[in-house]
């Protein structure tokens, strides 16, 4: 069996609701790209179907319990085959042109990196503001975002992978070590990622935990008591009533929002709560993808 030379890391945590389109994507972008990989969902003990809609798409799925990002990150780079990992979030739509663009920087000397973020639906002002502003960040600082973080593995396991003490920001705590190795490069096709986290959290409740993370000197990033953005789930019902509300204020005003192509893509979240998942799965096979020539 020819090894693959991508693997593609996905951590979850109870991501039944949007596992299967990130697989979708994922999937297809293997085959047009041509690049032979292999996709690997991580689930962090999940309570709800993750790891079996994960299944249903032939891809590989590994246990990691641990409640940590960086540590479920670190089970799923164990397991893998190939000599680049490329860790890809849940929630996260990459496609073709990614995964040569990786390959282009690899050649052209580099030994990992990311690209910029792009939201997956329309978004309140200040969250296109915070896209910005982290795309602006992450060119000047060569830092890739964890939606998107590529590496050759050599490099990876060089530094340790992900330091497990951190739970979360744990992919700048691996750019920084890198970046004494060598080179990291943003390449230019953004990355589209969900802004859920803004529809379930509010922006108060985003600036006090930025707030409390700087007054603490990061000490509360290794503390998961208080870091409820990132280690719970609200529900989805919240989030699609928030964007079905602005829809209709948007149709009884007559007024359409107007956002950046480069903030925005796709179209708004419609309101899911009683339509059942479907997803076509591609035939039972090996977790690695070896594209048809």
């Amino acid at each position: 069996m020819l090894r693959p030379r991508l693997s593609i890391i996905i951590p979850a945590y109870n991501e039944g609701e949007r596992i299967g389109e990130t697989l979708e994507a994922a999937l297809k972008a293997v085959r047009e790209s041509a690049i032979p990989c292999e996709i690997i969902v991580s689930d962090d003990a999940s309570t709800d179907d993750t790891a079996e809609i994960a299944r249903s798409f032939g891809v590989k799925v590994v246990h990691s319990g641990k409640r940590n990002i960086a540590a479920t990150r670190n089970v799923g780079a164990k397991s893998a085959a190939g000599s680049v990992f490329l860790f890809l979030d849940a929630d996260t739509i990459v496609e073709a042109s990614h995964l040569r663009e990786i390959l282009v920087a690899l050649d052209a000397g580099a030994i990992g990196g990311g690209c910029e973020v792009a939201w997956t639906e329309p978004t309140p002002a200040w969250l296109r503001i915070a896209a910005w502003g982290w795309n602006k960040y992450a060119h000047f600082t060569r830092s890739p975002a964890g939606s998107f973080f590529f590496v050759k593995r050599e490099a990876f396991e060089s530094v340790g992978g992900f330091d497990e003490e951190y739970y979360i920001s744990e992919e700048l705590y691996l750019g920084r070590k890198l970046k004494q190795l060598g080179r990291l490069a943003i390449i230019s096709m953004p990355i589209r990622t969900s802004p859920r986290k803004g529809f379930d959290f509010t922006l108060g409740e985003h600036a006090r935990m930025m707030a409390k993370i700087i007054l603490s000197h990061n000490r509360t990033v290794r503390d998961p008591k208080h870091l409820d953005l990132w280690y719970t789930r609200r529900s989805s019902t919240r989030r699609n009533d928030i964007q079905h509300d602005r829809q209709i204020m948007k149709e009884a005003s007559g007024h359409h929002e107007h956002m950046p192509d480069s903030m925005v893509v796709g179209n708004p979240v419609k309101n899911k709560k009683n339509i059942p998942r479907v997803y076509e799965s591609p035939p039972a096979a090996s977790s690695t993808i070896h594209p048809e020539e």
